[in-house]
């Protein structure tokens, strides 16, 4: 009888981690029963197990870790992604602005029959046909390269 007391009160040790409350009474035959239910028409005595943490498994500490170290690379990581698409925003923007800039060139390229170059002295000279092929080669390509 000692040694299966013994094996119960071992079972009910290691089960027991933070339970609330046992109850305790002795049955109609003298035996000591146990139970986390309360016992019916028995007289018993409540006994309340501490509640204290569980000891920290050192593998389920070393996965707690690792979620840690997850979520905040996940975080820099969503960081990183927003600033590149900002910047890929703000390069988007400076294409657009650069292509409506040419095409307003294009446009007015078409529209005047005579380009000439302003010098700081306030005399100007009149583009030959070559500049001005070159120049409009020049908008053309880009425009084709960049924009289209």
């Amino acid at each position: 009888m000692k040694k299966e007391a013994t094996i119960f009160y071992l079972a009910m040790a290691i089960s027991i981690n933070s339970l609330a409350d046992i109850y305790q009474w002795v049955d109609d035959n003298g035996n000591v029963q146990y139970s986390d239910r309360q016992p019916k028409n028995q007289v018993f005595k409540k006994k309340t197990t501490p509640n204290t943490p569980p000891s920290i498994d050192p593998e389920l500490e070393h996965y707690r870790q690792q979620i840690k170290i997850n979520k905040l690379v996940r975080t820099r990581e969503q960081a990183l992604a927003k600033e590149k698409t900002t910047e890929a925003q703000k390069k988007a923007l400076q294409k657009k602005r650069y292509c409506r800039n040419l095409t307003s060139r294009q446009h007015a390229d078409n529209n005047t029959a005579t380009f000439f170059t302003r010098h700081s002295d306030g005399s100007r000279t009149v583009w030959t046909g070559e500049q001005r092929e070159q120049y409009t080669k020049t908008l053309t390509d880009n425009l084709n390269e960049y924009c289209l």
